[in-house]
């Protein structure tokens, strides 16, 4: 399994190549329409991008002028223009095609969870270092580590997204987690 998720990663790396090339034209095709938002617990009329860009998008339960969050902390003064869309691309890039080619559909699996103490708490947005690790009965793993070094909060993820399963969540898919490190200032 750990080759195979190697061979998805370069694949998914050299679609991300072209991302990064193309995310500043991607907001030209967007279609003005009533879709999912906020995380998709409501819907409204905002900018998507059309059904053949669906790999590039970030997530497919926001607009292009992103969540709540992106609009009020991260992005409160662009969110509703075209840097704004772009921004709120390249902060997921690839999103789609993580969550549908490169994903896969867990069926009767059962997972064991290692974790420093805080399990599923440690996030990238939340308080609190530490990993988890989830592994599944057929070779899939979920890694997630946060580390803390003075206001700067490193978070490593990779795998596929199995967290969700062990919390019950239900999703159709676990999407595949390119394996690249995030900072981020802690305020």
């Amino acid at each position: 399994m750990k080759l195979k998720y190697w061979l998805l990663f370069l694949c998914n790396l050299v679609l991300l190549l072209v991302a990064y090339i193309i995310t500043p034209i991607l907001p030209a095709f967007a279609e003005l329409r009533e879709g999912p938002s906020d995380n998709g617990t409501k819907t409204e009329l905002g900018y998507y991008l059309p059904d053949w860009l669906f790999w590039f998008s970030t997530n497919e339960d926001n607009p292009l002028g992103g969540d709540t969050g992106w609009r009020t902390e991260h992005c409160p003064k662009n969110w509703d223009n075209y840097l704004g869309m772009v921004l709120w691309l390249y902060r997921n890039p690839l999103s789609g095609f993580c969550r549908s080619v490169l994903a896969y559909a867990p069926e009767n699996e059962t997972y064991v969870l290692e974790h420093s103490g805080r399990s599923f708490d440690i996030d990238k947005s939340r308080e609190g270092d530490g990993y988890f690790l989830v592994t599944s009965n057929t070779g899939r793993w979920h890694y997630r580590l946060v580390k803390s070094f003075w206001k700067v909060r490193f978070c490593y993820e990779s795998g596929w997204q199995l967290d969700v399963y062990m919390k019950n969540i239900k999703q159709p898919v676990a999407p595949f987690i390119p394996p690249f490190p995030v900072a981020r200032i802690r305020r």
